[in-house]
């Protein structure tokens, strides 16, 4: 049964395109942390498409297989995911847009169909109604409802995808030129995560970190060149005097691990990559690590 919710739940996970892909027309203007992967870029990857094919594709074979039933669903089908919140660090209000060329409403109602054949209450998706809009309830927890034709959005909060649906439709403001977006370019990625307020951590820092908060913003983008995986890490400084201090911490940190981490030959080839830049008020630090020995490690996770 657990590969039955898996296809149930397929919205869940949380995976993402690369900057010029994000919609921010279709992002509620509260947003705060935006984590984007753009599922055609990601499939054209290396990396991307073995995860697909064995780790995701594989299990809804065996959900079809399972059931018996001619789901439309396919990994391959989505064009992007993007999740979005208002608040950096809580997921409660967040919503996971996702777009998609599958019939998710016509699978929705077999595995609905699936379910009340059975008898068992399995797998626990279920169709209500609120505020005039049809949902789909994963758990009791996860709620989805379309947004258009192409369109699904998923979250806890009902309140919040209502929100972020009218936003689709042009009933309510879209996030405008956020700060917190705008970072150099980098080529080459098909997922980012940009953050407002990393210095929010607050006391949740090490004391050694604490400069961490003259941040204004984050972003973590991630690519594919060569043979290579490729991690961008880019911090925006409140004040730009404070760019040198912050290089001189992470410079820091990174000779750091090399010493207290000799052993550990993944993350030294990761550290020993890592280059650290600044220009004007931004800090950027370029990692990188084996294509073929990121492909193995993620093999062997289930």
């Amino acid at each position: 049964m657990k590969k039955i919710l898996f296809l149930a739940g397929m919205f869940v996970a949380g995976l993402a395109a690369h900057a010029d892909g994000l919609k921010q027309n279709l992002v509620t203007a509260n947003s705060r942390w935006i984590l984007h992967l753009d599922g055609d870029a990601f499939r054209k990857s290396r990396i991307g498409a073995m995860i697909v094919e064995d780790k995701c594709e594989s299990k809804v074979r065996k959900v079809k297989e399972d059931t018996r039933l001619d789901l439309d669903f396919s990994f391959k089908k989505i064009n992007s995911i993007t999740a979005f919140g208002p608040t950096v660090g809580e997921h409660k209000d967040g919503v996971l847009l996702v777009q998609t060329t599958a019939d998710v409403r016509g699978d929705f109602e077999k595995l609905i169909g699936f379910k009340e054949k059975n008898g068992n209450g399995e797998p626990p998706i279920s169709r209500i109604t609120a505020n005039g809009v049809e949902v789909y309830k994963i758990h009791e927890e996860i709620n989805a409802m379309q947004a258009g034709d192409k369109i699904w959005l998923v979250g806890k909060n009902l309140a919040s995808l209502q929100a972020a649906r009218d936003v689709v439709f042009g009933k309510a403001d879209s996030l405008k030129d956020a700060a917190f977006l705008n970072y150099p370019a980098v080529n080459n990625s098909f997922f980012f995560l940009a953050l407002a307020d990393t210095g929010s951590a607050g006391d949740k820092l090490p004391a050694h970190a604490k400069i961490l908060q003259k941040a204004d913003g984050g972003r973590l983008a991630i690519g594919e060149k060569g043979d290579k995986v490729l991690f961008n890490v880019s911090l925006r400084a409140k004040q730009a005097e404070t760019i040198t201090e912050m290089q001189q911490f992470v410079q820091g940190l990174v000779a750091f691990v090399k010493l207290a981490q000799a052993d550990n030959k993944d993350l030294n080839a990761l550290v020993n990559s890592a280059s650290v830049n600044t220009n004007q008020n931004y800090l950027s630090v370029e990692l990188s690590f084996p294509l073929d020995r990121a492909m193995n490690k993620v093999r062997e996770k289930e």
